[in-house]
Order: structure tokens, then C-alpha cells, then sequence
């Protein structure tokens, strides 16, 4: 039991502090180089709700990639325990490194890919032009495609290669889906994805994010 919760939260305090010890490195260089979008997304703006709420100097000034920050401390973090574990073999390091197939490879993959897809869109908001850069409804449909494709793909990688047919209501039990499981991984995705519409709306993704991981950490920690 105190293994499981040592499992959870050490990895997770090494790279909250990572992250912390990286932010002003990469906020340096991100304001040196002028990193931030050079269209603001009023331009596609089609109600006056949006503009009220909407605030285009921040955003024009705003550095964008600041994600990155957050993924390269967990893929540092996931490699620390790893690597720890082989050249400091024992049944507690091997315990608290994560990083295995069937658990979290495949969400380790997901979300590097992930970000790597953001990554790409932030560079071409950052140094691109025409109706990619100003983030036209065309190029957020790829987007979505994107993220639909991938999720996709894992799906059925749940399904037919680790044979997951259920997933876990905290506190609730187990819900079987069969292969239901599939298209509820798109679904997730999707939903997940769905955030960025309101992110950068004066903190308003903060705000919904925030319960999100507050939910996922009370999933975790009831796998525990």
C-alpha cells in the first residue's frame, strides 16, 4: 500500500520540481525570441460573446510552447526511474519505475505525440503564415482528426493487444464496455481536445482543467 502511494507520488514531486527548475530557463528564451503567436483568433471570432471575454493584447504577447516544459519533465522524470532501475537493480527501484508496457508505454507514447502535434501547431502560429497561422476552422479540423486517428489507434491497441474491456468508476466499481472500449477512447480524446477551444480565455481552461486533474488524481489514487 505505501509502496503503491510512494509509486505515485514521488514520480510526480520530481517532476512538478523539474518543472519548476525548467520554467525560467524556457521562459527566458521564449520571451528572447518574441515565441508567441502573431495572429489573435478574433480574426475568426463570429460571436460577441467571445470578444467580451476575449483578451487579443495578451495573447499577441503571450509565449506559446509552454507545454513543452510540462512533457520534458515527465519524459525526464519516466527516464530517471527507468535508467535507475537497471543500474540500481533492486525490488523497490524496479517497483517505483512506471514505465512499463502494460501500463504506462503506451500513455508515455500518447502523450509525446501528442505534444509533439502541439508543438508543431504552436511553430506554426509562431513563424507561419496565411489561414494556418491565424488557427482557421480547416486547420482545427485536422487537428482533430489528428488527435481522433491516435486515440484510434490506442483503442484498439487496449483492446486487442492487452485486452482491456472495462474501465474503473472510482469508488464505483468496475464498468464493462467490450469493445465499446474503442470508440470511448476517441470520445475521451476528443473531449480532452475540446479544451483548447477555451484555452487562453482569460484563464478559463485553468479553471475547468484544474477539476479535470483533480478527478484523474482521485482515479488514481483509488487504483492504489
Amino acid at each position: 500500500m505505501y509502496l503503491n502511494l510512494i509509486k505515485i507520488f514521488v514520480p510526480m514531486t520530481v517532476a512538478f520540481f523539474l518543472g519548476l527548475f525548467l520554467t525560467p530557463i524556457a521562459t527566458h528564451f521564449f520571451y528572447k525570441y518574441k515565441m508567441w503567436k502573431k495572429y489573435s483568433r478574433s480574426i475568426n471570432v463570429v460571436t460577441s460573446d467571445f470578444a467580451k471575454i476575449h483578451n487579443e493584447k495578451e495573447e499577441l504577447k503571450t509565449p506559446r510552447i509552454g507545454g513543452i516544459i510540462i512533457w520534458i519533465s515527465v519524459l525526464i522524470t519516466s527516464l530517471i526511474f527507468y535508467f535507475g532501475s537497471i543500474f540500481f537493480p533492486s525490488a523497490n527501484a524496479e517497483k517505483i519505475n512506471f514505465l512499463s508496457r502494460n501500463q504506462t508505454l503506451i500513455p508515455l507514447f500518447t502523450l509525446l505525440v501528442g505534444s509533439l502535434i502541439g508543438l508543431w501547431d504552436d511553430f506554426i502560429q509562431i513563424y507561419g503564415t496565411g489561414k494556418f497561422a491565424r488557427d482557421d476552422k480547416s486547420w482545427r479540423k485536422w487537428k482533430a482528426f489528428l488527435v481522433a486517428f491516435l486515440s484510434l489507434f490506442i483503442g484498439v491497441w487496449f483492446f486487442y493487444k492487452l485486452g482491456m474491456t472495462s474501465i474503473h468508476i472510482p469508488f464505483g466499481g468496475d464498468l464493462y464496455l467490450g469493445i465499446l472500449i474503442i470508440p470511448f477512447f476517441v470520445i475521451v480524446a476528443l473531449a480532452t481536445f475540446s479544451g483548447g477551444v477555451i484555452d487562453g480565455i482569460d484563464g478559463l481552461s485553468g479553471g475547468v482543467l484544474a477539476s479535470i486533474f483533480h478527478n484523474w488524481s482521485n482515479f488514481g489514487i483509488s487504483l492504489v
